[in-house]
């Protein structure tokens, strides 16, 4: 072993540390370029345009699953209702706990009067919590389906951006729910649903879903 004295003034390390170099290689890389948290979910949408959106596999996690319509990959990044219909397209991916901080893009199309937004605590297509964003009555509001029975929760005005994409996130912290568009945010506390752990997309009209990932993160 070489002692540091030595070096003459250079620094060096001593050969039974050279020897362990990969290892004090891989602890370094580990400490000085830590991993990203893992994602629950992340998919990017590249497939063939027309693929069924329950028939894409996402990058990380998934699979997705249909309750009510229809939507299709139109291209990279990119997801519409497979027609111009108001009938509710409701998709989720399971998630391993409730807690999660999710994002999503969505951009209107020539009738910018649908709703969009997020889906969650889905337990079937008639009993669920959706998160969304109402051009028409320019409001962000959260709402619960029980029994197809919908009550609006809660609501705060929202800047409706127009015809531009607009990404949105969604926290939930127990039964704590976070939805924030821009400057616009709308909390809520509720039990409903509690324990039914999933999250994804709802709309009734003509939108673009999904212009940038949708991604799902642990907090």
């Amino acid at each position: 072993m070489r002692d540091l004295a030595d070096c003459d003034g250079t620094y060096c390390i001593p050969d039974w540390m050279l020897s362990q170099s990969a290892a004090y290689s891989a602890l370094l890389d580990t400490i000085f370029n830590p991993a990203p948290p893992p994602a629950y979910c992340l998919d990017i949408f590249v497939g063939s345009s027309g693929t069924p959106l329950e028939s894409h596999t996402p990058d990380i996690g998934g699979p997705w699953t249909r309750w009510s319509g229809n939507m299709v990959l139109t291209g990279s990044q990119t997801v519409r209702q497979d027609s111009v219909t108001y009938d509710n397209a409701i998709y989720t991916v399971p998630l391993p706990s409730s807690d999660f901080d999710a994002l999503g893009g969505w951009q209107p199309a020539s009738d910018p009067f649908g709703n969009v937004g997020f889906a969650l605590r889905v337990a079937d297509a008639n009993n669920m919590i959706y998160a969304l964003a109402w051009p028409a009555a320019a409001i962000l509001a959260l709402w619960k389906l029980e029994a197809g029975v919908q009550t609006q929760l809660a609501s705060v005005p929202w800047s409706f951006p127009g015809q531009a994409l607009f990404q949105m996130t969604l926290q939930q912290r127990g039964n704590a729910i976070t939805l924030t568009q821009g400057l616009d945010v709308l909390s809520f506390t509720t039990s409903f649903n509690s324990g039914v752990n999933n999250i994804g997309s709802w709309t009734n009209v003509n939108f673009s879903f999904f212009n940038t990932p949708f991604e799902v993160q642990p907090p």
